[in-house]
């Protein structure tokens, strides 16, 4: 239920009770910040975890569009 408040020009609405939908965000380190650590838990090689983050990145990418397109 949306109710309405005056406010300083038309009015502010706030949702009130529960809601339908949420939002929700995840948040990602930068590219190499991810390649460092995984090197350092892996034990691999610079180029080795590049490719194991880009392959990450493609399977959550793929996951993503099943679960949200």
């Amino acid at each position: 239920m949306l109710r309405t408040y005056p406010g300083a020009e038309v009015g502010c609405r706030a949702r009130v009770g529960p809601t339908v939908t949420t939002l929700s965000e995840r948040r990602t380190a930068p590219h190499e910040v991810r390649v460092t650590r995984v090197a350092i838990a892996t034990g691999a090689s610079a180029e080795r975890a590049t490719e194991l983050v880009a392959h990450e990145d493609l399977l959550r990418a793929d996951i993503s569009r099943r679960l949200y397109d």
